[in-house]
């Protein structure tokens, strides 16, 4: 069981890290899907050169700290030694093959400078073969032997990285991924299908006689959405099924300079699939103009471009599963699909989301582009009527969620504001999930915390929502009333001084190509900020966290944004981020600075305090001769 349990978690794990990956479409070698690796390598990682790496991550390193630098420099080095015979201005690989097929499943891949002194005691206590100008080293000898055999099949005389834009790229396949591990996936299923659907085992109630009340709360603890959690991971062994017949190679690729940090990451859908289809119809350049209709002080934004007849299908897929899994019948599943595919089809196909600070914390604003404006209101008042009643509102009070809708709640400026308020009663949320009554304690804790923050409220969201002929804005928040005044002000003024007119937005729109489908921005001193904000009234000013954030003011005027946009070439679909090491080197300057200031207050302090009285004591006696 616990073999089953550690597998199952890496593959999981492994899993995670390579939705996140990145693509580039290099043919590999021969009998490979990789662009290097052997029949069990399962993740390559290239760097371009060894040299060129240390140095950036060195510079980067240094911006911060040129001690640290040269000792992580110095480290590496001094571990490089004893690969003798290494060419380190060329590029290495790293290789990680099945862990279920050998020992040690890490294999590292060399260009060689001389082959011969690598073969003769180019490494010390590791089995190694040379192939060519190619060293091969790993700690299993049957590893060095498999990629040693591989590349004399192949033919490779060098580590592919002509397809390679950037420093360093990591491969895997998820379909193959997943087909290779498929059977300890589904056995991970069976083993928590069987679990949720375990009944008590004899005996239990009696061991458990001398503690009367763990005994009753034992006996009266039903099984919260066992069947819900059953039937979900029914659909979990379908999803996996469909991710490795529609899923193929992925990557993340980075690159480092002194300046910033680069990330690729995408994934490509196998030809022919419709998860193909679905990234060809969602190949939409987003209109940058959405940006000016957004708050120009916002600290994080969100644009997207979309075909809402594809999303539509979206929708109405995960409805119809959705459904079957809280048990609802075949009628009241095709009423929602139906409402939702409606009004998915009701919207154009562009939207876009920020984050603003306001006192206290974060409020957020979203746009949404509409069709026509009384269809899109017809559409909210459908699904809101759903969620109300019939089968979706009676499930919706069960775990404890509540939808009041006022149209034409106010007016201002004669335009009508609507307003819906979303009540959770988290008691009985959490009683409606199916975990133990100490983790729905804290789950209950920790959803309370999370909607103060993000709406103001521990058990309520309040949105306020305005239509115009084709573009409707809401807004959510403790301020959402003033938020909203605020956008219909910025909607009427054709979006002249909205976030897409600020030169700092300018700039980070700069490092992205004109075609992509999706792109954000964040401010770092402007969350910090926000985030600040909320501490301070949370934990108090003078906690000692608090003491050391920075201010906006005491952080440089201006700075660079975090971005990224998401590009869909074909098959592919691809994000880049851009990170600047300035703003994270300004906040860490800044609160250097802080703490000295602090400690040099505190010296002072002590130095300036008048002496303390000596304490009374009692007379010494006369000596006594």
């Amino acid at each position: 069981m616990m073999r089953l349990r550690t597998k199952v978690c890496a593959v999981l794990a492994a899993t995670v890290v390579v939705a996140g990956l990145s693509f580039n479409s290099a043919k590999g070698a021969a009998g490979s899907k990789l662009p290097l690796g052997s029949k069990n390598t399962i993740v390559t990682i290239r760097v371009k050169s060894i040299d060129t790496a240390i140095k950036a991550v060195s510079q980067l390193v240094s911006g911060f700290s040129p001690d640290v630098a040269l000792m992580l420099e110095q480290g590496v080095n001094k571990a490089l030694e004893k690969f003798r015979g290494i060419d380190r201005t060329g590029p290495v690989a790293f290789l990680i093959l099945d862990p279920e097929k050998l020992s040690v499943p890490l294999v590292v891949m060399f260009t060689l400078k001389d082959p011969n002194m690598f073969k003769n005691g180019g490494v010390k206590r590791a089995p190694v073969r040379a192939v060519g100008r190619l060293g091969v080293v790993s700690q299993d000898p049957d590893g060095v032997a498999e990629v040693a055999q591989y590349l004399k099949g192949a033919g490779l005389r060098v580590i592919p990285t002509a397809d390679m834009q950037d420093m360093a790229v990591a491969t895997t396949h998820v379909g193959v991924l997943v087909k290779r591990y498929r059977k300890d996936i589904q056995e991970a299923l069976d083993e928590a299908k069987a679990e949720f659907a375990a009944e008590p085992k004899p005996g239990q109630q009696d061991a458990l006689r001398a503690l009367e009340e763990a005994k009753a709360e034992l006996a009266a603890e039903p099984k919260p959405g066992q069947q819900e959690v059953l039937r979900a991971l029914g659909y979990a062994a379908a999803f996996v099924a469909a991710v490795e017949q529609q899923v193929g190679l992925a990557e993340l690729g980075l690159s480092v300079n002194g300046q910033r940090i680069r990330l690729r990451s995408a994934v490509e859908a196998t030809p022919g699939s419709a998860f193909a289809a679905f990234l060809k119809k969602s190949d939409r350049p987003v209109s940058r103009e959405l940006a000016n209709f957004l708050p120009p002080n916002a600290v994080s934004s969100w644009l997207m471009s979309y075909d809402p007849h594809s999303m539509a299908e979206l929708v109405g897929g995960l409805a119809v599963i959705a459904c079957d899994i809280f048990g609802l019948s075949e009628a009241e599943t095709n009423t929602i699909r139906r409402t939702l595919v409606r009004s998915a089809k009701s919207f154009s196909g562009l939207a876009a989301s920020a984050e603003v600070p306001v006192e206290g914390g974060l409020g957020g604003i979203g746009l949404q582009g509409i069709r026509d404006r009384d269809t899109a209101r017809a559409c909210a008042r459908e699904v809101y009527a759903l969620a109300e009643k019939g089968a979706l509102g009676k499930l919706m009070k069960k775990y404890g969620v509540a939808l009041q809708l006022t149209e034409k709640h106010r007016v201002y400026k004669d335009i009508p504001i609507d307003k819906l308020e979303i009540s959770v009663d988290l008691d009985r949320l959490v009683a409606a999930l199916p975990f133990p009554p100490v983790m729905r304690a804290k789950m209950k804790e920790g959803f309370a915390e999370q909607m103060k923050t993000a709406f103001g409220h521990e058990g309520k969201m309040v949105i306020e929502t305005v239509y115009g002929r084709n573009l409707a804005a809401s807004a959510y928040g403790l301020h959402h009333a003033e938020l909203i005044n605020k956008e219909i002000e910025l909607i009427r003024s054709a979006g002249a001084n909205g976030l897409g007119n600020t030169p700092e937005y300018h700039a980070v729109l700069a490092e992205h190509p004109e075609g992509f489908c999706a792109f954000s921005h964040t401010s770092l001193f402007g969350k910090l900020e926000s985030i600040a904000k909320a501490m301070s009234q949370k934990m108090g000013p003078m906690m000692m966290p608090m003491q050391f954030l920075p201010t906006r003011a005491e952080l440089p005027p201006d700075e660079e944004l975090i971005s990224g946009a998401v590009h869909i070439e074909g098959c592919r679909a691809t994000l880049t981020v851009h990170v600047p090491i300035k703003p994270v080197r300004d906040i860490a300057d800044a609160v250097k600075v802080k703490m000295q200031k602090m400690m040099e207050e505190r010296m002072n302090r002590m130095r300036n305090a008048p002496p303390r009285p000596p304490a009374d004591t009692p007379p010494m006696p006369p000596p006594a001769f």
